[in-house]
């Protein structure tokens, strides 16, 4: 579908649950985009969501909503099950598709989603907005850059704690077929999402994962070792039974320095001579809406998805770049599952 600079992008929303408001303020702060039809199976949610939003039409059936002719693009906000379905179905109408992490539950159902975009010739990004933190793209700056010499280590840890009740409150939640998998594919994606932005493709990993504490089928604690294309080596450890709650964080150490990332901002930069005061970055966006873990970036994602529409460029986090944490990840469940090491391919089959 081609988009004028001029045309204002009208969006829709599948899915009025916990992270669609923060889709809904970003998209209503944002310069040429319109956000007017919202679809959600519970018909009291949806016309609670469109009247606290103040958009236009209302479905129940989110088919309804792709099927508009006069609809753009559609941000899908379900339950993880729902993603890559409706993701496929919206692109298949001719739509844009803007889908939540995971991209899908399984990278043959990623694969599919990523196809039929192409075959469609609609554009598909992924929420992963940790890409736009100031922090990670000043990390980002210094490795491109060759401030941090030759990266050895570069780990991630998502030491984080829910309840039972979170798994209860949400019944697709801690369950392989609907969830795709537990603290890793829920949790600790965003931060493994970052550290392969940064470190680039993963060539294998070994890794573990276990139900500690929660009653649930999928785990709540894991850990991996992972080995990157540019040699270097490192840690994931994830887990939603560590009390108290940690900042997530993430340590890279090179032959000239070292610099962490915990919550967002920098919490140690040291660079072979250079100060080791860390720089002054302006974390927030003030047209955010949401949790405090989700960061403050979505509004930038969203921004520059819209962007991407108009020039006509993929976006930042498009479906192939959403597709490498759900390869390391699905790649840390067969391992754990076979007790081998998985590599993966450069097509980005694994073996």
């Amino acid at each position: 579908m081609k988009i004028t600079r001029s045309k204002t992008l009208r969006f829709g929303i599948v899915g009025c649950g916990v992270v669609a408001p923060t889709h809904a303020v970003a998209l209503n702060q944002i310069d040429g985009a319109d956000l007017v039809a919202v679809a959600d199976v519970s018909a009291s949610r949806v016309g609670n969501f469109a009247k606290e939003f103040s958009v236009r039409q209302a479905h129940t059936d989110y088919r309804k909503l792709i099927e508009d002719p006069d609809i753009d693009a559609v941000c899908v906000c379900t339950p993880h099950y729902l993603h890559a379905q409706i993701a496929q179905e919206a692109a298949q109408a001719g739509k844009h598709v803007l889908v939540e992490k995971p991209m899908a539950t399984t990278l043959e159902a990623a694969d599919q989603l990523i196809e039929a975009c192409e075959q469609n010739g609609v554009t598909l990004g992924v929420v992963f907005q940790h890409r736009f933190d100031p922090a990670a793209r000043y990390v980002k700056r210094l490795i491109e850059d060759g401030a941090l010499g030759k990266v050895a280590l570069a780990s991630v840890y998502v030491k984080w704690f829910r309840t039972q009740d979170y798994y209860g409150d949400g019944s697709w939640r801690g369950t392989w077929q609907y969830a795709g998998g537990g603290a890793l594919i829920n949790q600790a994606i965003h931060a493994i999402d970052v550290l392969c932005w940064l470190m680039g493709d993963a060539t294998r990993v070994t890794g573990y994962y276990d139900t500690v504490t929660h009653d649930i089928e999928v785990e709540d604690t894991a850990a991996a070792a992972v080995r990157f294309a540019n040699g270097a080596l490192g840690v994931i450890e994830a887990s939603t039974t560590t009390y108290p709650q940690t900042a997530e964080r993430l340590e890279l150490a090179g032959s000239r320095g070292t610099v962490t990332i915990e919550g967002g901002l920098i919490a140690r930069h040291e660079l072979a001579g250079h100060s080791a005061d860390s720089p002054n970055l302006d974390a927030g966006d003030h047209r955010f809406h949401g949790k405090t873990y989700y960061g403050t970036s979505h509004p930038r994602l969203l921004e520059d998805f819209v962007a991407a529409l108009r020039e006509g460029r993929s976006p930042v986090v498009d479906g192939r770049e959403g597709r490498k944490a759900l390869e390391v990840i699905t790649g840390i469940y067969e391992s754990s599952r076979t007790g081998a090491e998985v590599i993966f391919r450069p097509n980005g089959s694994a073996s």
